[in-house]
């Protein structure tokens, strides 16, 4: 239980560094009036998730003590929401030069970030039933591409039918970014190397998580560069500015 301790110990000090500085920057005037109604959105929603949390940890005080995979999934997209919003204003008060680029490039990447929040989102269901201690080969599952049982269970319940999904997002995932990273290269060379590059890692750590039967810091390393994969679609567009009146072709 000692990781579970950590984690709610760990989420409480978070509060705390986020509220106290607030406070104080606020009393002093360094927070500008326009972006006050921000942090405390980002202060309520930081109490929300808490709340989450426990709401998550009663699902597993019942019959089995295991948490439901939709309360988990629901905590961790919150946790994502708010670093999302955290990044993007930090992104905000750093001195960068935005890139021009044309509006299906910044499309692309819209489409980049609703393909990797979903597959980190199904992540969370993978994780929440166990369904990576099963099938754990690839890029099979077992002799066949789709495990037999698919459609035999409820869709959101079914272990192998779990799993599939997550495969098949993650694929989906893969091509759109790295497609979206090449997009990138023709303007700038680091950023869409970085995506590219990136996403591919990231699967690897995926097939990597699978295979070792979810080895513990095998599976933590695939989630660590799932947020580290959604931070660089973030900053790319983020760094996008679409011209006011021209396009350009990328």
């Amino acid at each position: 239980f000692f990781w579970e301790w950590f984690h709610r110990l760990w989420g409480r000090l978070i509060g705390v560094a986020f509220a106290l500085p607030m406070i104080f920057f606020w009393v002093k005037g360094y927070i500008p009036p326009k972006d006050r109604l921000t942090y405390v959105g980002l202060l309520i929603l930081g109490g929300g998730q808490g709340a989450l949390g426990w709401f998550m940890v009663k699902s597993g005080l019942v019959d089995r003590p295991s948490v439901s995979h939709f309360r988990l999934a629901a905590h961790l997209s919150l946790a994502l929401t708010i670093y999302a919003a955290l990044l993007w204003m930090g992104l905000r008060n750093l001195p960068m030069k935005k890139i021009t680029v044309s509006p299906s490039l910044k499309r692309h990447g819209i489409v980049a970030l609703i393909c990797v929040s979903a597959t980190i989102i199904w992540g969370a269901f993978v994780a929440g039933l166990d369904a990576g201690m099963i099938y754990n080969t690839f890029p099979l599952m077992g002799n066949s591409f789709a495990p037999p049982e698919l459609g035999n269970a409820p869709f959101l319940y079914d272990h192998a039918s779990v799993q599939f999904t997550h495969r098949m997002l993650a694929m989906l995932t893969g091509l759109v970014v790295f497609s979206y990273g090449l997009r990138w290269a023709i303007i700038d060379r680091k950023i869409g190397a970085i995506l590219a590059g990136w996403v591919v890692v990231q699967i690897g750590l995926g097939i990597a998580t699978l295979l070792t039967i979810v080895a513990i810091p095998v599976a933590a390393t695939h989630q660590l560069g799932a947020i580290l994969l959604l931070s660089f679609v973030l900053y790319s567009l983020y760094i996008a500015d679409i011209p006011a009146r021209r396009t350009i072709s990328s």
